[in-house]
């Protein structure tokens, strides 16, 4: 049951704390391969979004029983429900893009100096970005992503961020998103998904 599935860790105030792929499931416990962050503590509560192509995102609660750099443990794993496929599918990817305008109502404005991004895992609702550059919630910006087999443009409105060492993670959802590029961005994560499970399971 899920091996191999992307998933995401949050802590109670859902803030990301970790994201990998998950080794073992069973009804009490999970193992988690970390991709990326671990700002896990022992006995730690936490929320686990795990990302599976055909059931879409079962969500649990659980705690820390142990993590190392490469890898935790979760327990009292409790299943606390399941959202549409279509709507939660995430890659955790490092993309890296720069920011050059943003937007002033209906305007569109040029940034004092442009603002390079990572974004650490999209979906066709939202994406997770680190910057060293400085962002309020509520920035609203235009970005083009080009890693899709057909370019997306998108409206992205930053609505969170989180301190992370030197830098800050924003969490952003995208505004008035179409059908189209929903599908586009679908189709881009499935893809990749399916190639980093290929590669995991080589190295086994």
């Amino acid at each position: 049951m899920h091996e191999y599935d992307n998933c995401v860790v949050e802590n109670e105030n859902g803030a990301g704390v970790a994201s990998g792929y998950v080794t073992r499931c069973d009804r009490e416990t999970m193992t988690v391969s970390l991709t990326a962050g671990c700002l896990l503590k022992k006995q730690q509560p936490v929320r686990i979004y795990v990302h599976n192509s055909a059931s879409g995102e079962c969500r649990y609660e659980a705690e820390v029983a142990c993590a190392s750099a490469n890898e935790a443990d979760f327990t009292i794993l409790k299943f606390t429900g399941q959202a549409d496929q279509r709507q939660y599918l995430r890659i955790s990817r490092q993309l890296h893009y720069r920011i050059y305008y943003r937007f002033q109502g209906d305007r569109k404005v040029k940034l004092p100096a442009a603002a390079d991004i990572t974004i650490l895992n999209l979906g066709a609702l939202g994406m997770l970005f680190n910057s060293e550059a400085q962002f309020e919630p509520g920035f609203i910006f235009p970005l083009k992503i080009t890693d899709t087999a057909k370019p997306v443009e998108l409206t992205v409105q930053v609505q969170r961020r989180e301190e992370f060492q030197r830098s800050v993670n924003y969490g952003c959802v995208f505004r008035n998103i179409s059908g189209k590029q929903k599908d586009e961005l679908d189709k881009y994560v499935l893809r990749e998904q399916i190639g980093q499970r290929r590669e995991e399971a080589l190295q086994f």
